[in-house]
């Protein structure tokens, strides 16, 4: 009866031998990333992603994307597009990692051919419960403090004949097909890579595997899909901790070898002294866009993604920065449980490092594509001189301890806009009285674009000397009512003149880059509009 039943519901469907045959080698180490094109790319994700993306590339393994969209009802327009735009704008998606017929959606009859399988083992039936008939079953239960589900005696459609199934089919009632459990579970033991050893009760739930229209749920995609595409590794949220025996049931059910699995922690974040997980609903962090917007180098979340993953990693990097991440020797042992709380200030300190480790051709090359993206008027000012762009950007960069001010791209602007001739016009100067005028027609006229740093500097002093201001700070703390200021003020009056700003970086820089005729022409708008 039962292999009629299955030639009777899937009468067009190849035997699962079919299938078998086209299993890949799952000898190497292989993980996967495997979302649903439900919306953008969590920050959650993305961590899942690398954390995968990075096991795989320690272990020399392989690493593929697949997209997992059986629930139709919850994809979205161009959900693909952006799942596969994302990856691929952080380099985690390339033409041997993913392919058309990782998609789920494609490969609906290869879920049935196995469950056509199952029903020839009459270990899977046609059930034709409906909503109020599951409502019915569950509130009795609640009222009876039984388990909720379809199992045992609740499973009333379990043992119909042929004849009654055809008849209902041909009657067009709605069914949906489930797999037959044992009534009489045990208990089973699973290690869990990061988790350890853990303890379930074996699944006893007449669980769904393909649902009403006949496509399949994700229990039964994904145990298919990692088996035929040779996952090894099943690193994901520890939020499926819980399907566990489900997942072990059909492993069972479908004699197909159980993976290595490693449930890693979800992303938190700290509110108000709690600390709950990052919500794609509460936390506009969430959305990876946000740090791609901002301007976050990419390899600097990647840099603090590994921080998390093992803590030990962080001193290693900043003593081997020039190192790639991946040989670092990552273990599943050392990762969090139970939460990892996601640092701003964390990301920002790392970012700000690693943008002041960037040579100036990767810094402009990065910088150019942000702006070409998001910012696309600074970008045209930006490219249009190459090398002097070049230049702005390496001020106080390529030397034994770099500024480490900038930690993401939308920076530059406000930062830089003073070397930018247009940019710098519209910002105004505020009012300030305190500047000694003299001073600067002093800097100015004695100023040369050849002069060394302590040629440079020697000639402020001298400033100082001729204004009665002290040479150094530490003497004047020492007898300020000796002095009008120090030296430091001189500075301050000229950087505030020249940039309009009161903290830049090196002053000498900046002035050997705008040239004299541009710090002349800006002196003395300065005081003319003062």
């Amino acid at each position: 009866m039962s292999k009629k039943l299955a030639n009777y519901l899937f009468p067009d469907i190849k035997n699962r031998s079919y299938y078998d045959n086209t299993k890949k080698d799952s000898v190497k180490y292989t993980t996967r990333f495997a979302p649903s094109p439900t919306g953008y790319i969590h920050i959650g994700s993305l961590y899942t992603a690398f954390i995968n993306y990075i096991f795989a590339l320690i272990n020399k393994g392989t690493f593929y994307i697949r997209i997992e969209d059986t629930d139709q009802k919850r994809k979205i327009k161009d959900g693909n597009d952006i799942i596969l735009d994302t990856l691929q704008n952080f380099k985690l998606l390339n033409k041997k990692n993913f392919k058309k017929n990782y998609i789920q959606s494609n490969r609906t009859n290869i879920y049935k051919s196995y469950v056509k399988y199952l029903v020839e083992q009459d270990i899977a039936y046609p059930c034709f419960l409906t909503k109020d008939e599951i409502k019915k079953i569950k509130d009795k239960q609640i009222k009876n403090k039984e388990e909720i589900g379809i199992y045992g005696k609740y499973a009333k459609y379990r043992n119909l004949t042929f004849d009654e199934i055809k008849k209902n089919i041909d009657e067009n009632k709605p069914f949906v097909i489930r797999l037959k459990a044992n009534d009489k579970p045990k208990t089973i033991k699973i290690k869990d890579l990061v988790l350890g050893n853990l303890t379930f009760k074996e699944n006893n739930q007449d669980i769904i595997l393909l649902k009403e229209d006949l496509t399949p749920t994700y229990h039964l995609a994904h145990i298919i899909d990692d088996t035929l595409m040779g996952t090894t590794h099943v690193i994901r949220g520890d939020e499926w901790v819980s399907s566990l025996p489900i997942h072990f049931a059909l492993y069972e059910a479908l004699n197909f070898k159980p993976l290595n699995y490693a449930h890693i922690s979800p992303l938190t974040k700290k509110v108000d002294n709690k600390i709950r997980k990052i919500s794609k609903r509460k936390d506009i962090e969430a959305n990876i866009e946000y740090f791609l917007k901002l301007g976050y180098p990419k390899q600097a979340l990647f840099i603090y993604f590994a921080t998390l993953i093992n803590p030990d990693f962080e001193n290693w990097y900043f003593q081997n920065y020039e190192r790639p991440i991946h040989e670092f020797r990552f273990e599943f042992s050392k990762m969090p449980k139970g939460g990892t709380l996601f640092d701003i200030q964390k990301l920002n300190f790392i970012s700000k490092f690693y943008i002041s480790k960037l040579n100036k051709n990767t810094f402009f090359n990065e910088v150019s594509k942000y702006l070409k993206t998001y910012d696309k008027d600074f970008y045209n000012i930006f490219i249009n001189n190459k090398e002097y762009s070049k230049n702005v950007l390496n001020i106080e960069r390529e030397q034994k301890n770099p500024r480490k001010d900038i930690k993401c791209y939308s920076e530059i602007k406000n930062y830089y806009y003073y070397m930018y001739e247009g940019l710098f016009k519209e910002v105004s100067y505020e009012k300030n009285t305190n500047i000694n005028i003299s001073i600067l027609k002093d800097f100015i006229n004695n100023y040369n674009d050849h002069d060394d740093k302590e040629t440079w500097y020697q000639k402020i002093k001298d400033i100082c000397s001729k204004y009665n201001y002290a040479n150094n700070i530490k003497e004047y703390n020492h007898n300020p009512e000796k002095y009008v200021g120090h030296i430091g003020d001189v500075f301050e009056y000229i950087r505030y003149a020249i940039t309009k700003k009161k903290q830049t970086p090196d002053l000498y820089e900046i002035l050997k880059i705008l040239k004299k005729d541009k710090v002349k022409k800006r002196i003395m708008n300065f005081i003319n509009n003062i």
